[in-house]
C-alpha cells in the first residue's frame, strides 16, 4: 500500500497541529469617573477609567459642550504607551462650562504571542451642572 505513509503522516500533521487561536476578547470598561450620564459639579480637573483586564489605552478625547476637543491621551502621538487595568487621565485644563460633555474612548487588548487585537471604540457623556444659586450673594433688597 503506497497510500498508508501518505495517510500515516496526514494523520501526524492533523493530531499535532496547534490548536485554532481563540477570539481574543474585547476590552471591557467596566468603570468610570465620572459615571456616564452623571452629573458632577464644576471645576473638573481629571478622569478615571476602569477596565475588567489589562488595556492598552488608544485614545481618549473630551468634547465640551462648545465643541472643543481635549486629547487626553492619543497613542500615535504618546511618548509611551499606556497599558494598564486603571487610568486617571488629567485634564489639559480644569473644565467648568455648564453642559454636556461626551468622552471618546478608545481601547485594545493585543495577544503579543500572535499579534492577534480586539478593539473597543464607545462614548460615555457627563453632565457639568449650573452653579447653585445659593452659592452667589444674596441681591441687597430696596428699603
Amino acid at each position: 500500500m503506497r497510500c498508508a505513509p501518505i495517510l500515516a503522516l496526514l494523520l501526524a500533521a492533523v493530531l499535532t497541529a496547534a490548536p485554532a487561536a481563540a477570539e481574543l476578547p474585547a476590552p471591557e470598561l467596566i468603570g468610570a469617573f465620572p459615571a456616564d450620564q452623571e452629573q458632577v459639579e464644576a471645576p473638573l480637573d481629571a478622569i478615571t477609567l476602569i477596565f475588567a483586564a489589562e488595556t492598552d489605552l488608544v485614545n481618549v478625547t473630551i468634547i465640551t459642550p462648545d465643541q472643543r476637543r481635549l486629547v487626553l491621551h492619543d497613542a500615535a502621538t504618546a511618548d509611551e504607551a499606556r497599558r494598564d487595568s486603571m487610568f486617571v487621565l488629567s485634564l489639559p485644563e480644569a473644565v467648568t462650562l455648564p453642559g454636556v460633555y461626551l468622552v471618546e474612548i478608545a481601547a485594545s487588548v493585543t495577544d503579543l504571542s500572535d499579534s492577534t487585537a480586539s478593539a473597543l471604540s464607545t462614548m460615555n457623556s457627563f453632565v457639568i451642572t449650573e452653579v447653585a444659586a445659593a452659592n452667589e450673594p444674596a441681591a441687597a433688597s430696596p428699603d
